[in-house]
């Protein structure tokens, strides 16, 4: 009789101190490596760190120099020869460089700033937390912000490695003061039409023009420009005006607010003056002229209109005002 004595060695656990992940800024680190396995003294150890061996004892110490992701390993043997593993990763982050480029850094109030993000040492899970300075914040890698008051903010970007290793850069907008211009046309909408139909007479489009325009500290002049051609009106109050269309088209009808120390400010809307086009065309596709009774077509409207009601007469005595039916 033969007896075999079949072993295997206690799973490993182990402990590294100070915890995964650690910053740049902190290197060198040396980790503890504590062996939290019941131990036995027919037992061997083997640490290993990226597959270099560095240690054979229960517990060890390693010095990390450079950042980087770290596999550390412990292997235990027993006495017969059977062995067992255990893996942790460890990661060390580069510590990124902050800094950014600004569009313009003394904008007119209400110009829209952009912000270039130029940050060096980043990854994929860099992060980006800004501060424009008035209360406003992004997220963005390279955001934009529009400031609506003068006055001088600091802009702050902290870029983030792996949620760690922060580091911060400045920059100095200064806002200076100017108008805000908003113009209206038979009210607030961004787009005004008038949409002539077939038989209407009209051949002209009288459209009363306002705004909401601002002016702190200062006189401005307002230029009122109406897209079709006609001479600016220009003016020292922010007085409506009134505006008649002579000819079918589309224009940008703008307002510009200038205030006394340079800066402007344009705000436009979108004026159509067209007629309804009507040409009615449809489609019964081929196979479809005949059948037994009840018979169902799919009928195809292919009109060149812009339209939005369409009358359908099939012949039967039936209508419908669904497109296509």
């Amino acid at each position: 009789m033969v007896l075999y004595h079949i072993s295997r060695p206690r799973t490993p656990t182990f402990v590294v101190n100070p915890a995964s992940p650690q910053c740049e800024r902190n290197l060198p680190i040396t980790l503890n490596l504590n062996n939290t396995t019941t131990t036995d003294p027919e037992q061997s150890y083997a640490w290993y760190v990226n597959g270099s061996l560095i240690a054979t004892t229960s517990n060890t110490t390693h010095t990390l120099t450079a950042p980087g992701t770290y596999t550390i390993k412990l292997v235990i043997t027993d006495s017969v020869g059977c062995r067992d593993s255990a893996s942790q990763t460890y990661v060390v982050y580069s510590k990124p460089t902050a800094s950014f480029t600004v569009s313009m850094t003394n904008p007119c109030r209400g110009r829209q700033v952009c912000f270039t993000n130029t940050s060096t040492g980043i990854g994929p899970g860099t992060t980006y937390y800004w501060n424009f300075g008035d209360g406003n914040t992004s997220t963005q890698s390279n955001p934009c912000h529009r400031y609506n008051n003068p006055g001088t903010y600091t802009v702050t970007l902290i870029v983030r490695n792996g949620g760690m290793c922060p580091d911060t850069a400045q920059a100095v907008v200064t806002v200076q003061p100017g108008g805000l211009a908003d113009i209206l046309g038979n009210g607030p909408q961004d787009t005004v039409k008038y949409c002539v139909m077939p038989g209407d007479p009209s051949t002209t489009y009288t459209l009363n023009f306002t705004s909401n325009s601002d002016c702190p500290g200062g006189v401005c002049t307002y230029t009122w420009d109406f897209g079709d051609g006609t001479p600016p009106v220009i003016t020292n109050a922010d007085t409506p005006q009134v505006h008649t269309y002579t000819t079918f088209g589309e224009w940008w009808a703008s307002l510009t607010v200038t205030h006394p120390g340079g800066c402007t400010h344009k705000d436009s809307i979108y004026v159509v003056f067209q007629p309804i086009v009507v040409s009615a065309v449809f489609d019964v596709p081929a196979g479809n002229y005949a059948g037994c009774a009840p018979y169902t077509v799919n009928i195809q409207n292919i009109s060149y209109t812009n339209a939005t009601t369409f009358i359908w007469d099939f012949g039967d005595d039936q209508r419908d005002t669904v497109s296509p039916p």
